[in-house]
């Protein structure tokens, strides 16, 4: 690669969501723009790949990384909330003490929010319905509380 030499890095591929967002640009700096655009993703690599996340902001949109929320804030936040309580608890190998010191938690707010979060459909942020995985999930954590 061109600018992999020229700055004596090893950059032997572009991953493919850094491809995809490349290809999704308007480029309205032409080619000028582009060879811009590489050589300072060859310059922030930190191995022999160019990652999306190496790329300037300007191409990271949320639609270019196929991350756009869709969804409300009240279902992004509860599917955080639940995704945090069961990492602490998987990290804690289902000891809850130990899981609720590791989120900064009092038992007493431990038991409120694995209550809320069992009392919560899990909903799925994209389509904003319950997927059955989604309800497999919440059923396991109804017959565990």
């Amino acid at each position: 690669m061109k600018y992999g030499k020229l700055n004596h890095k090893n950059i032997k591929r572009i991953s493919t969501p850094a491809i995809d967002m490349l290809m999704a640009y308007h480029w309205p700096g032409n080619v000028r723009e582009l060879e811009n655009c590489i050589e300072r993703a060859v310059l922030v690599s930190d191995d022999d790949v160019i990652h999306g996340h190496h790329l300037p902001p300007s191409l990271q949109t949320a639609e270019a990384s196929h991350t756009a929320l869709v969804g409300t804030l009240e279902i992004a936040l509860d599917n955080l909330e639940r995704e945090l309580i069961v990492d602490a608890l998987k990290s804690a190998r289902g000891n809850a003490a130990k899981a609720a010191r590791s989120l900064g938690l009092t038992e007493r707010s431990w038991v409120c929010a694995s209550e809320s979060m069992a009392s919560k459909p899990i909903v799925s942020a994209a389509s904003g319905s319950r997927s059955r995985k989604a309800a497999a999930i919440q059923d396991g954590c109804r017959l565990n509380s």
